[in-house]
């Protein structure tokens, strides 16, 4: 177990440190196929000397995230191709959820989403404080972390497969609180946005920001009129009379 565990860390990193020089002398051109051909490989010769190619990729990402710092270069990278990867990641852990064994232990369930939901927004609110952060970070900063990522199916559908005997047991509720996370939150980020006024109308100018802009315009004259001629300026059609220069 040490081995699986410390052995996938360890190699992950080194995979890490092979994508962060990747990217520092070479860039992103190829970097998908590069990535993709790497995970294939992890894939197939991680199990064969117990290894978990899950933990390899996570400190991989964690490596190149925090030390090297080129992880939005790396999944700006991935943005195009990410949709299919997730469709196809979703339908496979939705198609191992036993619905049988969250029904049961649905009252467990919500106890743990409203705990760690108290918990997130409590922990931010007095972190906050003690930073003096603004009111708006204080108050709504905690919803921002209730939503759950992918990587928690993961590690359900892991403890499923490491642990045969409660592994399929624990995996269900695990799934089934990040169902419930994933249908609640995101309305409550999008409040909390809004009641933070970083989402939704538009910000009008203040007026004094107004009257200035007003002032600052010039007055620019018509162009289009034109001065009138002197009264006694020739017109078109009309005789012009020329003085006769003095007799020598």
């Amino acid at each position: 177990m040490s081995w699986e565990l410390f052995g996938s860390l360890a190699f992950g990193t080194l995979v890490g440190i092979l994508f962060s020089i990747w990217l520092r002398f070479v860039g992103t051109d190829g970097l998908d196929l590069f990535v993709l051909a790497v995970c294939v490989v992890i894939a197939e010769i991680g199990r064969r000397v117990h290894l978990d190619p899950l933990l390899m990729l996570l400190a991989a990402g964690m490596w190149v995230e925090n030390v090297s710092r080129k992880g939005e270069r790396l999944r700006h990278a991935f943005e195009d191709a990410s949709l299919p990867v997730y469709i196809v990641f979703f339908t496979v852990a939705g198609a191992a959820i036993d619905i049988d064994v969250p029904l049961v232990a649905l009252v467990p369930v919500v106890v743990v989403v409203v705990v760690r939901g108290l918990g997130l927004t409590g922990g931010t609110y007095l972190a906050a404080r003690a930073a003096k952060a603004p009111e708006t970070v204080a108050t709504y900063g905690g919803i921002g972390l209730l939503p759950q990522a992918g990587l928690t199916i993961a590690l359900a559908l892991l403890l499923a497969r490491t642990f045969p005997t409660f592994g399929q047991e624990a995996a269900a509720f695990l799934l089934q609180v990040v169902a419930i996370n994933q249908i609640v939150a995101p309305a409550l980020m999008r409040w909390s946005l809004v009641r933070a006024g970083e989402a939704g109308a538009l910000p009008t100018a203040a007026p004094s920001e107004a009257s200035s802009s007003d002032e600052s315009v010039a007055e620019v004259p018509d162009a289009t009129e034109e001065d009138e001629p002197p009264a006694d300026a020739p017109r078109a059609g009309d005789t012009v009379v020329l003085d006769e220069p003095p007799s020598s």
